[in-house]
């Protein structure tokens, strides 16, 4: 898992930032490449810079916001899956919560916001 050596050595140290899903993506391809974090940034940045590859920002996918309101819906889904546990589990003790209309109009409102999401995915791609 080690670079192979060059006459230079790597001396300097820069300090870069990285979302928590580009460290797993990037971990997971440093890996493969059975290499180090840093010596699969260093070289990928090195053969950008030498023009070897070139480079898109995640940023500018066309899929970025579909994924950004995809990962905003999965947590609202799992805050009022919580609720919906809380409810049912007082319901098997014996005893109905005040909350429990909310709760419930709550998981209509998350299943419908989950059919416009996949309306609006499948009007985008064409289908059917």
């Amino acid at each position: 898992m080690y670079r192979k050596r060059t006459s230079e050595s790597r001396t300097e140290v820069k300090s870069i930032r990285f979302s928590p899903t580009a460290i797993r993506v990037i971990d997971k391809a440093a890996d493969d490449y059975r290499k180090y974090f840093a010596g699969f940034v260093g070289d990928a940045a090195y053969a950008i810079a030498l023009g070897r590859t070139s480079v898109t920002s995640p940023d500018d996918d066309p899929f970025r916001p579909l994924v950004e309101r995809l990962e905003r819906l999965i947590a609202q889904l799992r805050r009022v899956g919580n609720n919906l546990n809380q409810v049912a589990r007082a319901v098997n003790t014996g005893t109905i919560p005040e909350h429990a209309d909310r709760i419930l109009a709550r998981v209509d409102t998350a299943v419908e916001d989950v059919f416009v999401l996949l309306d609006g995915f499948a009007d985008s791609l064409d289908v059917g």
